[in-house]
């Protein structure tokens, strides 16, 4: 033993430190985001915006208290800053990335129903100038 230690370098043993460290606080950031993601469920693909958003919601929340509670203790003294255990909690929640993309489809089906509406009563509003095609005055004083 007193040979490897006169052997190692404190790159080494930095290292073999980091690679313990990375390996502990990934599988706590999966434990971590498993429980999480059991306690919010699979979302609903028919859900509403407001469900999805609040579901979104409490999810990000409970990463947060996650990352609150833990993340200076897994911090301290660990030259990995906390990478593999954000790693793990986000890896354990693909449901949350599911969830996240269902509610940015449902807001931009809204925002395009909303465009599309706006966009029509704009043409309904509008009689094409005979010269330009757009709406607006032409350049012919008379009109």
């Amino acid at each position: 033993m007193d040979e490897l230690a006169r052997v190692t370098t404190p790159v080494q043993r930095s290292t073999n430190a980091a690679v313990a460290t990375s390996i502990s606080h990934l599988a706590v950031g999966i434990g971590v985001g498993s429980m999480i993601e059991l306690i919010t469920g699979p979302p609903a693909a028919d859900a509403s915006v407001g469900v999805l958003a609040f579901e979104a919601a409490v999810q990000v929340g409970l990463n947060g208290v996650a990352l609150a509670v833990l993340g200076q203790l897994l911090t301290r003294d660990a030259n990995t800053y906390g990478i593999p255990f954000s790693m793990g909690l986000v890896g354990a929640q693909p449901r949350f990335a599911e969830r996240i993309d269902l509610l940015s489809a449902s807001v931009k089906r809204q925002l395009d129903r909303g465009a599309r509406k706006t966009w029509a009563r704009v043409g309904e509003a509008c009689t094409p100038n005979s010269e330009t095609g757009t709406c607006g005055p032409t350049s012919d004083p008379m009109h």
